[in-house]
């Protein structure tokens, strides 16, 4: 398995491997279900609203390593509020809001 951005030696270093087993870092099914909330909420989440929308069983520190795995690979920001922001170019709020802006 091969994450985004990082070799295989990398993500079992950091934690991030495909397995099942507990006690481990993140699935990699964990982590497409969080990438899916984060891209369909309609408003810009904080941590703690969306580790409500997932399913009960994800444990909040599981959900953290997974929103650091996302910002080190920038696919998402947390900005000063707290809000966690989808940057990854297959965004359409992103594609929209570059579409808008006016050159300087």
């Amino acid at each position: 398995m091969r994450l985004r951005g990082m070799t295989p030696a990398a993500a079992s270093k950091s934690g991030f491997h495909s397995g099942t087993s507990k006690g481990q870092g993140p699935t990699l099914a964990t982590i497409q279900m969080v990438t899916a909330t984060i891209k369909e909420a309609k408003e810009y989440p904080s941590k703690y609203q969306l580790w409500r929308s997932l399913p009960k069983g994800m444990a909040y520190g599981k959900l953290e390593e997974v929103l650091k795995y996302l910002e080190s690979t920038n696919q998402i920001m947390i900005d000063k509020d707290g809000e966690i922001i989808w940057i990854l170019a297959d965004n359409p709020k992103l594609k929209k809001l570059l579409a808008e802006t006016k050159p300087f």
